[in-house]
């Protein structure tokens, strides 16, 4: 459907919610307007998921509706605003359809009605009045339906608090057996289910039993009703949560989450999926500065090189074939895997990126900072502070020292993506010319060159 100029323009929609050529506009509704439509007043009022009773669509058919209030939140304020209402239609024609099928005695009725006396479905007569509006249930055209509805209310009241009892009333010398049950849906619905059979009709025992069956059949579909609407919620409650936190994980908001549960294996699966994916992506924002995060969410990234302006330093670990000959290979693990941490952490504080690393040598690329070129030198200073703290703690454990030789070379590379890979790299002149240097470092320390 679709709002156009204060009208309402109801389509034919295919399997895959595309429109139907061949149908066309199914319904047109002159002067509609959202905002006065009974469900949407009541909704917008109660600020919450809520039903409206029955009333009568633009269509001419009863039914009730459920929706919920939207909100989004104000990018610029942070506020959540009010957008609008999500709302749902279900036709009830069907279960004035239903009760006219069943076949009580030769003579017994069904009816529903709501609190407030109003129709909802009847085995015979209308339900709606000349002006298409919900009939009330005393006025039927169905003289013992119009009775049996008058002597319910003068039992039960036209409240919300109806429980299931039954009665006998007498009317022109004939008795009439009445058994009336009541249906809730949260606070907002209340409907009084009624079957009345002429006691002419109930010879026998066994017409006895059948009209107590035959009285529950409405309660048993209404059950299913409910047994629906708590299906749907278990499925769409958990998929909802599960929206919100991809959402957060969109803007990589990877901390405040906690794994919800479902008795439902598949969308458990779902969960399960998703929260496998957030715990990489945690490992991975440890790793990445969260400049460039902020750059690949704003998608200044993409698969594309530029020529631009960055500083590199190279590192080469002098020692290292010596540290991986002395020590098993889960000692070098830990070995290297305090150096990478350790340069990682302070690569993330220099708005850098570790390109690559092969073996014991190592490219960082300082692009993201206003001036990358101070940032490099505070970067190798930062390491080597880090390696002469980390001098007490190798030497009790028994572990090789490690040395490391760095360069500092600064000018114009290919900045992006090259190839399949997703990670950021530097090629160029400037990259060779700053890792050839560090062979002279074991010589003479840290090299610049620019």
């Amino acid at each position: 459907m679709q709002r156009d100029n204060e009208s309402l323009i109801s389509y034919q929609l295919d399997g895959q919610g595309k429109r139907v050529p061949d149908w066309g506009v199914v319904q047109s509704v002159k002067n509609f307007v959202t905002t006065q439509r009974p469900w949407y007043r009541k909704i917008k009022a109660a600020n919450r998921f809520a039903w409206q009773n029955v009333y009568v669509f633009s269509s001419g058919i009863l039914g009730i509706t459920a929706g919920s209030p939207v909100y989004i939140t104000n990018a610029t304020t942070g506020v959540k605003e009010y957008a609008g209402i999500f709302a749902v239609d279900t036709s009830i024609n069907k279960l004035n359809t239903y009760l006219s099928g069943i076949t009580i005695t030769d003579n017994g009725k069904c009816f529903i009605m709501d609190y407030t006396g109003l129709f909802v479905a009847a085995s015979s007569g209308s339900v709606l009045d000349g002006y298409l509006r919900a009939l009330n249930a005393t006025q039927s055209s169905d003289p013992m339906i119009a009775t049996t509805a008058q002597e319910v209310i003068n039992r039960a009241g036209t409240g919300n608090n109806t429980k299931q009892f039954g009665f006998e009333y007498t009317i022109s010398g004939h008795s009439n057996y009445v058994q009336v049950a009541a249906f809730k849906l949260l606070s907002d619905i209340s409907w009084v289910i009624s079957v009345v059979v002429p006691r002419d009709d109930l010879l026998g025992a066994v017409l006895y039993a059948n009209f107590i069956i035959y009285a529950t059949i409405p309660v048993g579909a209404v059950l299913s009703v409910i047994a629906a609407i708590a299906m749907s919620i278990c499925i769409t409650r958990p998929l909802s949560s599960l929206r919100k936190e991809m959402l957060q994980v969109s803007k990589m908001e990877l901390d405040a989450h906690k794994e919800k549960s479902t008795y439902l294996s598949e969308i458990h699966f779902i969960e399960s999926s998703f929260y496998a994916m957030l715990y990489s992506l945690r490992s991975f924002k440890k790793y990445v500065p969260q400049t460039i995060l902020e750059n690949t969410q704003q998608e200044k990234f993409r698969r594309t090189t530029t020529n631009k302006n960055v500083a590199i330093v190279a590192l080469d670990i002098l020692n290292f074939d010596h540290a991986a000959e002395l020590l098993p290979p889960s000692d070098l693990l830990l070995l290297m895997t305090d150096f990478m941490k350790d340069l990682q952490v302070t690569a993330n504080r220099y708005q850098a990126s570790i390109d690559t690393h092969v073996s014991d040598a190592i490219v960082v690329i300082f692009n993201s900072a206003p001036d990358q070129y101070l940032d490099a030198c505070k970067f190798v200073l930062a390491v080597k502070a880090k390696m002469k703290d980390r001098k007490d703690e190798w030497r009790e454990k028994g572990i090789p020292i490690l040395k490391c030789a760095m360069t500092i070379h600064g000018g114009n590379c290919l900045i992006g993506n090259f190839g399949l890979g997703r990670q950021i790299t530097a090629m160029g002149k400037v990259v060779n010319d700053c890792t050839s240097m560090l062979a002279e470092c074991s010589k003479y320390g840290i090299m610049t060159r620019k």
